[in-house]
């Protein structure tokens, strides 16, 4: 391409220099020869002469940057496109939703430009110089946002697995991208100013202390973020609660200096990753990942209403509840009713449906306060959906205390 364009240039300077030079009888070597004679024999002021010279050079050079970037925009990009679409790859279409081609397919048109920068100005220009200038400024740019389209789309890339999706890499993404950027930036400001980028970098490691203090919050979240992410310690879709207890809900986002968190009543909470390293929250994921949710409540009952069973009682009570009726009693030391409750309740939760019997599960009387007897139910409930959670226990407890008067105690 570059090499078919020089010919066509070469000709085409071969021509208009053979015309002038046989007419004023002197070398051309540029555009910039060839115009400044041109319009000197116009009879124009010499310092008209160099301003209108460099401004239609300025134009042709614009015209002809623009002219090249369509095409390839209009025949090359399109052509990719069209590729990419007939082939059954992923990775391609990611290229193109991040414009990683197109901006690598801008790179083409400025190096062109940089090498007909000769065959438009001549050397002791100071405008070729600054046009030299923007043009590797300006390649350096469109590689900087092709290659953070590179990364955005090799991170969609991993995201494309179900099995990557549960660990958050994005605030290490956003690190590499601030990265990019940061070392890109510092050598567009060295090009600009002439100065090598190590000079820059120890100017910039000089400043590193008012740095520090100035963005203090920031770098302090930048720095827990990056541990949030390389820890495991949250991933999105991990429900949380903070101790304040006002976020309570699903991770959607883990990001550089925010978490993104999407509450029960839904609305969004953005805090600081310092927080969630600094103050205590509860992460809910192995709850979730396991086989049940813990249920730990107490049934208060009346001090007053426990007392021995009776045989009569206890025949009674195994009549009416078939779980009690391998019920034994020992003569020399009668159960109580709360004893007797305690056995046909933890027999009832091992049979009921909505209770994992493979893990911990026990009734148990705690200490007794001026409420009354705590008789405390601590179980796994087989559904964790909040609503099929509440349901569940909220039925065994109905149920608890509906029998309570049969075990004649009182609930207080």
């Amino acid at each position: 391409m570059i090499s078919y364009t020089h010919v066509l240039l070469n000709q085409f300077y071969f021509v208009l220099f053979f015309v002038y030079a046989r007419r004023k009888k002197q070398p051309v070597h540029t555009l910039d020869d060839l115009l400044q004679g041109l319009l000197s024999d116009l009879g124009l002021h010499s310092f008209v002469v160099n301003i209108l010279d460099q401004a239609i050079l300025l134009v042709a050079v614009l015209l002809v940057a623009i002219g090249i970037g369509y095409i390839f925009r209009r025949f090359l990009l399109k052509g990719i496109s069209r590729l990419a679409n007939r082939t059954h790859y992923t990775w391609d279409d990611l290229l193109l939703e991040h414009h990683v081609i197109r901006n690598l397919l801008k790179i083409v048109p400025a190096i062109l430009i940089y090498m007909l920068l000769p065959f438009f100005f001549n050397e002791e220009r100071d405008l070729i110089s600054l046009l030299r200038k923007f043009c590797v400024i300006y390649i350096i740019f469109a590689f900087l946002l092709a290659l953070n389209g590179l990364v955005l789309a090799m991170y969609d890339h991993y995201r494309l697995k179900k099995i990557n999706r549960v660990r958050s890499l994005k605030g290490l993404i956003q690190v590499l991208q601030v990265l990019i950027f940061f070392i890109g930036a510092i050598i567009m400001i060295s090009i600009l100013v002439n100065k090598s980028p190590n000079v820059l970098f120890a100017g910039l490691g000089a400043s590193a202390a008012i740095f520090s203090l100035v963005f203090k919050d920031p770098l302090v979240s930048f720095v827990a973020g990056v541990q949030l992410s390389l820890n495991d310690i949250i991933r999105p879709g991990d429900w949380v609660t903070l101790a304040d207890q006002k976020t309570d809900g699903i991770v959607q986002e883990i990001g550089l200096i925010t978490v993104k968190i999407k509450n029960f009543d839904n609305s969004i909470s953005t805090v600081p990753p310092s927080v969630l390293l600094t103050n205590t929250f509860k992460n809910w994921r192995e709850m979730v990942e396991s086989g049940g949710r813990l249920v730990v409540k107490p049934i208060y009952v009346d001090k007053a209403s426990v007392k021995q069973c009776t045989p009569e009682m206890l025949d009674k009570l195994r009549q009416e509840f078939s779980l009690l009726k391998d019920f034994l009693a020992d003569p020399a030391q009668p159960p109580t009713n709360t004893q007797v409750f305690r056995t046909w309740l933890e027999k009832y939760l091992e049979k009921s449906s909505g209770v994992n019997q493979q893990m911990e599960l026990r009734v148990a009387q705690m200490e007794i306060t001026d409420r009354g007897v705590p008789i405390q139910l601590y179980f796994f409930c087989r559904n964790k959906d909040n609503k099929e959670y509440e349901r569940i226990q909220s039925d065994i407890f109905d149920y608890a205390i509906g029998v309570l008067p049969k075990f004649e105690l009182v609930l207080t």
